[in-house]
């Protein structure tokens, strides 16, 4: 048997710490995704995670709201940008709207009365682009 030497241990080691990095990412940007969303009383679920350079990239995202079970918003893919400002870019996605109108408008008159207000850490206003 080999003997341990110095530089294979330190191999070893940041070895260890790049597959700990890699298996950890996906499940940290999920939560992150998640916590993000609780603030709005909304879910989230991400099929895949990707790591790309200055970037997040989110592929096949769910955002659903339990005072809002009529709509469904499905995105193809999300960018989110890792620096200030941060960037969101979407790009495809469907949202499906169930039900009739005055259940719909009484929905989402729910999920804005839980919101919060404006100032209390949702961040500067932002631009949308569609």
């Amino acid at each position: 048997m080999k003997a341990l030497t110095p530089w294979r241990v330190v191999a070893v080691v940041v070895l260890a710490l790049v597959v700990g990095a890699v298996l950890g990412f996906a499940p940290l940007v999920r939560s992150r995704a998640n916590e993000a969303a609780g603030r709005y009383g909304a879910a989230v679920e991400i099929a895949w995670v990707k790591p790309a350079w200055g970037r997040v990239i989110l592929e096949g995202v769910t955002v659903t709201h339990p005072d809002a079970p009529g709509i469904h918003v499905r995105l193809d893919r999300v960018e989110v940008s890792l620096t200030a400002p941060r960037v969101v870019k979407v790009r495809g996605g469907l949202v499906q709207v169930e039900g009739d109108p005055e259940a719909l408008e009484a929905q989402l008159e729910k999920v804005r009365a839980g919101l919060p207000e404006a100032g209390s850490g949702g961040g500067p206003a932002t631009r949308h682009d569609v």
